[in-house]
């Protein structure tokens, strides 16, 4: 069945803002190897990983549909921060904003009837759930160790930059 022009353009934004956030969290991971926060920048590295490799499913999905992928501009990403609470901070922010656009773009399908696109896309909706939750995780362990926007050294930083390094590759 062939896409509709308006479930097509829902795809290419989908996938054009997978590739945003990858850029985004790539220049983040930046940040933190730079503010000697190595295994922070590690964890992030991995989502950059995981940003293009969801990108590379969509457009492979796009192109077995016969849909015609098209490219946009990406936008030059942040790249100052206040801390490393304000990075998984924007992490957060990031995964919600994808989850959003991904939660729509299920949605269209739906309206238009397209069945094949609403369950190729219930996997992006699974892993956005457990992506917001693994981050939220996150955020309480910085507020459990007391770590705010002034913390820019100490002990609970060293452990959790530590903890966070210790992060499997995604599979």
């Amino acid at each position: 069945m062939k896409m509709k022009e308006e479930i097509l353009i829902a795809f290419n934004q989908a996938l054009h803002g997978e590739l945003q956030t990858a850029y985004d969290y790539e220049a983040m991971a930046l940040w933190l190897r730079y503010n000697s926060l190595d295994g922070m920048a590690q964890w992030v590295q991995l989502q950059v990983e995981e940003e293009r490799a969801h990108a590379q499913k969509m457009r492979e999905y796009l192109e077995i549909r016969g849909a015609k992928v098209a490219l946009s501009a990406i936008a030059q990403p942040r790249s100052e921060f206040s801390s490393a609470l304000e990075v998984f901070e924007e992490v957060y922010k990031a995964e919600g904003r994808v989850a959003k656009v991904i939660l729509s773009l299920r949605e269209l399908a739906l309206k238009h009837q397209d069945e094949g696109a609403a369950i190729f896309l219930n996997w992006y909706v699974t892993e956005q759930e457990e992506e917001e939750m693994s981050l939220q995780t996150i955020l309480d362990k910085f507020a459990l160790a007391g770590i705010n926007h002034e913390t820019k050294s100490g002990a609970a930083i060293y452990l959790l930059d530590k903890e966070l390094g210790s992060r499997p590759n995604f599979s």
